[in-house]
Protein backbone atom coordinates (compact mmCIF):
# COMPACT_ATOMS: atom_id res chain seq x y z
CA UNK A 1 0.00 0.00 0.00
CA UNK A 2 1.43 3.30 -0.64
CA UNK A 3 2.52 5.55 1.90
CA UNK A 4 -0.27 8.71 1.16
CA UNK A 5 -2.62 5.61 1.04
CA UNK A 6 -5.62 5.08 4.19
CA UNK A 7 -6.62 1.31 4.20
CA UNK A 8 -11.11 2.12 4.81
CA UNK A 9 -11.39 -2.20 5.00
CA UNK A 10 -9.82 -5.36 4.43
CA UNK A 11 -10.73 -8.81 4.40
CA UNK A 12 -11.86 -12.11 2.44
CA UNK A 13 -13.71 -12.65 -0.45
CA UNK A 14 -15.52 -16.42 -0.83
CA UNK A 15 -17.57 -17.95 -3.27
CA UNK A 16 -18.79 -22.15 -3.85
CA UNK A 17 -19.78 -20.52 -8.25
CA UNK A 18 -17.01 -21.73 -9.71
CA UNK A 19 -18.50 -19.29 -12.61
CA UNK A 20 -17.76 -16.40 -9.74
CA UNK A 21 -14.39 -17.77 -8.48
CA UNK A 22 -12.90 -18.61 -11.72
CA UNK A 23 -13.74 -15.03 -13.12
CA UNK A 24 -11.31 -12.16 -11.33
CA UNK A 25 -13.79 -9.46 -12.94
CA UNK A 26 -16.88 -11.18 -11.35
CA UNK A 27 -15.27 -12.27 -8.28
CA UNK A 28 -15.06 -8.54 -6.43
CA UNK A 29 -16.45 -6.62 -3.28
CA UNK A 30 -20.25 -6.60 -3.11
CA UNK A 31 -20.67 -8.80 -5.63
CA UNK A 32 -23.89 -11.65 -5.91
CA UNK A 33 -22.56 -14.78 -4.64
CA UNK A 34 -19.85 -13.94 -3.02
CA UNK A 35 -19.46 -14.17 0.65
CA UNK A 36 -17.60 -11.38 2.41
CA UNK A 37 -15.53 -11.24 6.02
CA UNK A 38 -14.16 -7.78 6.99
CA UNK A 39 -11.12 -7.71 9.58
CA UNK A 40 -12.09 -5.86 12.27
CA UNK A 41 -8.82 -3.77 12.20
CA UNK A 42 -7.40 -1.66 9.65
CA UNK A 43 -3.78 -3.41 10.70
CA UNK A 44 -2.38 -6.35 8.64
CA UNK A 45 -2.18 -7.86 12.29
CA UNK A 46 -5.83 -8.57 12.22
CA UNK A 47 -7.49 -12.31 12.33
CA UNK A 48 -10.13 -12.93 10.06
CA UNK A 49 -12.84 -16.11 9.43
CA UNK A 50 -15.05 -16.59 7.11
CA UNK A 51 -17.76 -19.38 8.32
CA UNK A 52 -18.83 -21.75 5.50
CA UNK A 53 -21.06 -24.05 7.37
CA UNK A 54 -23.59 -24.79 4.87
CA UNK A 55 -20.99 -25.76 2.29
CA UNK A 56 -21.05 -29.42 1.03
CA UNK A 57 -18.50 -31.69 2.52
CA UNK A 58 -16.88 -32.13 -1.19
CA UNK A 59 -17.78 -28.53 -2.62
CA UNK A 60 -14.94 -26.53 -3.89
CA UNK A 61 -14.35 -22.74 -2.45
CA UNK A 62 -12.70 -20.07 -4.03
CA UNK A 63 -10.66 -17.42 -1.72
CA UNK A 64 -9.17 -14.22 -2.20
CA UNK A 65 -8.20 -11.02 -0.11
CA UNK A 66 -9.05 -7.63 -0.64
CA UNK A 67 -7.85 -4.18 1.03
CA UNK A 68 -10.16 -0.88 -0.10
CA UNK A 69 -7.71 2.40 -0.12
CA UNK A 70 -8.69 5.59 0.13
CA UNK A 71 -5.44 7.87 -1.52
CA UNK A 72 -4.09 11.41 -0.52
CA UNK A 73 -6.38 12.79 -3.33
CA UNK A 74 -9.59 11.12 -1.25
CA UNK A 75 -10.16 8.43 -4.76
CA UNK A 76 -11.13 5.24 -3.30
CA UNK A 77 -10.04 1.62 -4.68
CA UNK A 78 -9.60 -2.10 -4.08
CA UNK A 79 -6.93 -3.90 -4.62
CA UNK A 80 -7.54 -8.22 -4.82
CA UNK A 81 -5.08 -10.50 -4.28
CA UNK A 82 -5.15 -13.78 -6.94
CA UNK A 83 -7.76 -16.32 -6.51
CA UNK A 84 -7.19 -19.58 -4.47
CA UNK A 85 -9.29 -22.41 -5.73
CA UNK A 86 -9.79 -25.25 -2.84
Amino acid sequence: IPDDCEVISQGFLVTQDAAIGGKASAFIYGANGVKTAVAKDKTNVDITTVNMQKAPKDAAVYGRAFVVIRDGNGAQSTIYSEIVGL
